[in-house]
């Protein structure tokens, strides 16, 4: 079932440039290719949101007290330091 979007003037500019490349055959093969590339990024978010959970934990604490024993207290905003 064909679908019919609307896009912004900076959207069609951007989709305009990308056909003038001559990479894409035509606007439906450059939509298909960005639909693919947001498909691979929401995979690889995923696979690394859940390596996350399954990999070891940190302890805030401890990564703070590395981090100040090795750069120094943070300065508080503003202080011009």
């Amino acid at each position: 079932m064909p679908t019919t979007i609307t896009l912004s003037a900076a959207d069609e500019k951007l989709l305009q440039e990308q056909l003038s490349t001559g990479r894409y055959k035509d606007a439906n093969a450059l939509v298909a290719a960005g639909l693919q590339l947001l498909a691979e990024q929401d995979r690889q978010l995923r696979d690394f949101i859940q390596e996350g959970l399954e990999g070891e934990m940190l302890d805030g604490d401890a990564v703070f007290a590395a981090l100040e024993a090795k750069y120094g207290k943070p300065q508080p905003a503003g202080s011009g330091s």
